[in-house]
């Protein structure tokens, strides 16, 4: 479809530099970045970590879609630690986004965002504390944008917030008895006794870390009294877990673990300035909370804790609607360019005009989409993936969602848009208007198995069987 107006892609897209290098990270990982950022001088084990674009906040939200679910979370968050009851998002104030919970709990399955809206929430905490009112320079949203500045305005009042991160599946940013966190000279036994310590209050729940005994109400209140704090609980599930494991030798650990859930929650819920942000592994559905195949059993223990405070639940990205502009933003370094709009309007008119003159390709369209402006708008938000392209890797990732819908769908994109530009740079794959599936190169071992990763070994050795008889013998 390449004309003299319409380019290829990879003549108008400028691939990141980690991407082009093959630097490709599948998880984001939220206790590297917090260990990278805050604890670097403190923790001999974090100067091993090697520098990625997604350490630094301002290259991480070059890189970092934000969706409208996350922006009122962006917020409600920021809202809450500057003690607001509403944020106006407009001038006239008739456009108002009420602050009424101080605990929000961000339910997603695996590959849903909410990992990446905790790091967008640490950062932006993060640029407030360093930028101030600059910090709104990082975001194009007009409303979240005025938003911000009306917190901002409130907050520098009450001085800068302290951001405390408990990882569930880490032993550094969730101590357990077995795995204590030794740094500087305190030797940290809980996620409770980590939270005194990054509040620099240690010594006012020693006993309790200690003794791995859940601290009382009163205990918690003193620790946040007179602060601004963001805590920030990723992976409570599989800290949970890992709890009810050590039960065999600390009897109780796993109870202690959900009473300090519920207590830091009602603290929190009774502390202005304060706000928890929970991630759960699980749907919510029409203002229903869904479990998951991931431990539902342990899912609903740690409901019941955070349900005492009818907290809010705000799941970060509509999954069908946001993953196109999720890969977009972190492929792409120019994707939100003037000169990549023109290419899709080119595209476009391109699109019309063809379908006037050719039936059959109008047809097929219909077939496919039941109507050409359908397909259009589809295809104004997936440029420059075909939309069928995303269409079947989402299905191909649903059937294993262990894996991580996101993460494992942009590995595996970056991977081949590196192989696809790597062609280019010798002259090979030239005319290509989209990323379809017909690109992807099945030839070769890594992509083939990449494509089914994790699936049953039988569909596996089927899809090989199919590419050997139908694929391979054709083409040669």
């Amino acid at each position: 479809m390449t004309t003299l107006s319409v380019k290829p892609f990879t003549h108008i897209l400028e691939l990141r530099k980690e991407i082009r290098e093959g630097r490709i990270e599948e998880a984001l990982n939220l206790a590297n970045i917090y260990l990278y950022n805050e604890l670097r001088d403190k923790y001999p084990e974090a100067l091993a970590l090697h520098y990625t674009p997604l350490y630094d906040p301002e290259e991480f939200l070059k890189r970092t879609y934000i969706s409208e679910e996350m922006e009122n979370i962006i917020l409600k968050v920021m809202g809450g630690l500057s003690k607001l009851s509403y944020v106006y998002l407009d001038e006239k104030g008739t456009n108002i986004l009420p602050v009424s919970k101080r605990v929000i709990v961000i339910p997603s399955a695996l590959g849903g965002g909410k990992t990446h809206l905790l790091t967008t929430l640490y950062y932006v905490a993060k640029l407030y504390n360093e930028k101030g009112e600059k910090i709104t320079e990082y975001f194009k949203n007009e409303k979240l944008i005025y938003g911000l500045k009306r917190i901002v305005e409130e907050l520098k009042t009450y001085g800068k917030v302290k951001i405390v991160t408990i990882v569930g599946d880490t032993h550094v940013l969730a101590p357990s008895p077995d795995r204590p966190l030794v740094i500087e000279n305190y030797k940290i036994h809980t996620p409770w006794g980590l939270l005194g310590y990054l509040l620099g209050e240690y010594d006012k729940i020693r006993s309790d870390d200690e003794l791995y005994k859940q601290p009382e109400v009163d205990v918690l209140k003193n620790i946040l009294r007179n602060k601004n704090v963001l805590i920030l609980i990723d992976e409570a599930v599989e800290y949970l877990v890992r709890a009810v494991r050590l039960e065999s030798v600390y009897q109780g650990y796993a109870e202690a673990f959900l009473s300090f859930i519920r207590n830091l929650a009602m603290v929190v819920n009774e502390t202005p300035g304060s706000v928890l942000v929970v991630t759960l592994p699980a749907e919510f559905r029409e203002g229903l909370l869904e479990k998951t195949y991931q431990h539902p059993e342990y899912v609903e223990r740690l409901v019941s804790m955070l349900q005492r405070v009818s907290p809010e639940y705000h799941p970060p990205l509509t999954f069908e609607r946001d993953v196109c502009s999720v890969f977009k933003k972190r492929l792409f370094e120019n994707i939100d360019s003037d000169h990549v709009e023109k290419q899709v309007n080119e595209i476009i008119n391109l699109i019309k005009d063809r379908a006037i003159r050719d039936s059959v390709f109008q047809e097929s369209i219909k077939m496919k989409y039941g109507d050409i402006n359908v397909f259009i708008e589809k295809l104004k938000t997936s440029y420059p993936f075909h939309p069928y392209f995303i269409e079947l890797l989402v299905n191909i990732a649903v059937k294993n969602p262990s894996l991580g819908l996101t993460r494992y769908l942009l590995a595996f994109i970056a991977r081949l848009l590196k192989h696809i530009y790597d062609l280019k740079d010798k002259s090979m794959y030239s005319l290509l208007t989209f990323i379809t599936p017909w690109i992807i190169p099945l030839e070769r071992t890594e992509f083939r198995i990449d494509l089914l990763r994790g699936m049953m070994s039988q569909i596996q050795i089927d899809f090989q069987r199919i590419y050997e008889q139908d694929v391979k013998s054709y083409s040669e």
